[in-house]
């Protein structure tokens, strides 16, 4: 039986770009935030609304 598929180059490229892409790249849509700290920002200020 064959092990796992071992990471090729372009996956790793892939990979990388995908981790730059949510985590370091800022986004003029975000206000200059990447999607994670927009996400982690949403999810904070959904927690501080008090209840009606």
């Amino acid at each position: 039986m064959a092990g796992p598929p071992v990471p090729t180059h372009a996956t790793r490229q892939v990979a990388a770009w995908i981790e730059e892409y949510n985590l370091d790249r800022r986004h003029s849509a975000l206000g200059m935030r990447s999607p994670i700290q927009f996400e982690l920002d949403l999810a904070h200020q959904e927690l501080e609304v008090p209840a009606a």
